[in-house]
């Protein structure tokens, strides 16, 4: 049987203070059963109502706190890198390729940074690359004007070369004492001339292209004759030479070249021990390469030097242009092959030659 409980519009409704007596009556079908007798307290209803409001003021304040809180930490994390960025961005447009930002973000912000970083790289590969064309262009010119200098140096020299001849046979002294002095002042003018014909010739020589005129070369009979040539003035500076000299196979190069290298490095050797010491030479092939080792026991060169060993021009030594390695270089280099230098400053230096063993039996190599 369905029950149906209902409350009649205007049924008596009685209040007490702020307590309300509410009777209901309880119908089922035609049948009335009884009542329900409520009693509604107004101020507990209006707590209930206070304290809802309250809670949800101070949740929903709670929420819009947190809201921007979040707001301003997004907007932070966000616009800080940025701002470096934009910064980084005035550092480069005023001249400063030095800076690099760092980032491990993988957002959009972190793709930004990498860019940034990859365009400042690009532009300071582009500006060394400026930087060199300037020196290309200034270096050629000083070179352009030394080269006439340097032809205009070798006349006089020629000139005065013949006069000190001229002197010594026409103002020799008669006395034995007088012409031991004048004979000794003459041969170290003559030997000073030399010394500076010479530099103006290995300048002007680095200056002109290389003529390889390759041909088949017995490397150990070369390094032989080299020490032959050198072995007087190493007993004179007091450097004992060490050979050691394996069975090479024949190789196409430019003997005159390479006998040129060679000289070269030892000499350097040589001014590297004033005071005399050991020089080691030794030579073996490997991998279809032939190594030529010159090693010394003299005073080395210091670490920051060393990358500038081959430079045009570089010297550690207070005479001589600089040349003398750089030229060994270039003829290496042209030949196909390879040098390097190792020193310890104070124990001395390393100079390997490595040329490759190229087909002696070729059109190019008679």
């Amino acid at each position: 049987k369905e029950r149906i409980i209902k409350a009649e519009l205007g049924e008596p409704v009685s209040k007490e203070g702020k307590v309300y007596n509410v009777i209901l009556p309880v119908v089922a079908g035609n049948e009335h059963y009884g009542y329900i007798h409520l009693k509604i307290n107004s101020e507990d209803f209006s707590k209930i109502l206070r304290a809802n409001a309250i809670k949800r003021t101070i949740a929903t304040t709670v929420v819009f706190g947190i809201g921007i809180v979040i707001s301003l930490f997004l907007s932070w994390m966000y616009t800080r890198p940025i701002k470096s960025d934009v910064d980084a961005v005035k550092r480069v447009a005023a001249g400063d390729l030095s800076i690099n930002l760092r980032t491990n973000r993988k957002d959009e912000v972190g793709e930004l940074t990498n860019s940034f970083n990859f365009m400042v790289e690009r532009l300071r590969e582009r500006s060394a690359i400026e930087e060199k064309l300037r020196e290309a262009e200034h270096l050629s010119g000083i070179v352009q004007l030394a080269k006439s200098v340097a032809h205009e140096i070798r006349n006089p020299l020629n000139f005065i070369n013949l006069s000190i001849d001229h002197i010594r046979n026409k103002y020799l002294p008669l006395n034995e004492r007088d012409r031991r002095d004048f004979e000794d002042m003459i041969t170290s003018i003559k030997n000073e001339i030399q010394r500076l014909n010479g530099l103006v010739g290995n300048f002007l020589d680095y200056g002109k292209s290389l003529k390889l005129s390759v041909q088949k070369t017995n490397l150990v009979l070369l390094i032989q004759d080299v020490i032959s040539l050198i072995s007087a003035r190493a007993e004179k500076e007091h450097v004992k030479i060490f050979p050691n000299i394996e069975s090479l196979p024949e190789v196409c190069v430019d003997p005159e070249f390479i006998k040129t290298c060679l000289l070269n490095v030892i000499l350097n050797s040589f001014q590297a021990m004033p005071d005399g010491g050991n020089l080691f030479i030794s030579s073996y092939s490997m991998d279809g390469k032939v190594f030529i080792t010159i090693e010394d026991t003299g005073l080395g060169v210091s670490k920051e030097n060393i990358q500038k060993i081959f430079d045009p021009f570089f010297s550690t030594k207070n005479d001589g242009l600089g040349l003398g390695l750089a030229m060994t270089k270039r003829i290496i280099e042209e030949h196909g092959g390879k040098i390097t230098f190792e020193s310890v400053e104070g124990k001395g230096s390393k100079v390997t030659l490595i040329l490759p063993v190229k087909n002696v039996n070729s059109i190019d190599c008679r």
